[in-house]
């Protein structure tokens, strides 16, 4: 690829990113409700363990195997490899007069501007939403400050044309 231009960013994703656009697309209320739903019975079995717990000490043992049931299963979530489908969404992104391309594998993809909604970003990304999705850009990947307002600015004018027409 070549030096990108105040347009176009070349996007490296990392685990962090990949949970950053996880929120952005977080869209399944059910998987969330699951979630809240698995941690409030979680937090009962630990409040019914540390009440049994004070009657019959035996009970402690119980405690100690739940409390290694969530370590094991906290450091596994932590330690989850970046799918391999990741890369996918690493490449250049760039605003196009035809539209938000994404470039990467020798594949490119186009969404057309009217699709792209507003722009989100934060102190670590830059989150751009279409459709019910998105893609996120994290800031480490612009050359500097002045490079990532140029594309922000790039993006704002064209999603903004798109909406005026």
């Amino acid at each position: 690829m070549t030096a990108p231009d105040s347009s176009s960013v070349d996007v490296d994703l990392d685990v962090n990113d990949l949970r950053a656009l996880g929120r952005l697309t977080a869209g399944d209320h059910q998987q969330r409700t699951r979630y809240q739903v698995y941690w409030w019975f979680r937090s009962a079995l630990w409040a019914a363990l540390v009440f049994a717990s004070i009657l019959h000490p035996i009970v402690w043992c119980a405690v100690a195997l739940e409390l290694g049931c969530l370590v094991v299963e906290q450091r596994a979530r932590r330690s989850a490899r970046i799918p391999a489908a990741h890369q996918l969404l690493n490449g250049r992104y760039a605003a196009t007069p035809r539209g938000l391309s994404k470039t990467s594998a020798g594949i490119e993809t186009i969404i057309a501007w009217s699709a792209v909604e507003p722009l989100g970003q934060t102190s670590e990304h830059v989150y751009l939403r279409f459709s019910g999705t998105g893609w996120v850009v994290p800031i480490r990947c612009f050359s500097s400050d002045e490079h990532r307002g140029q594309f922000v600015a790039a993006l704002q004018r064209h999603i903004g044309s798109a909406r005026s027409t």
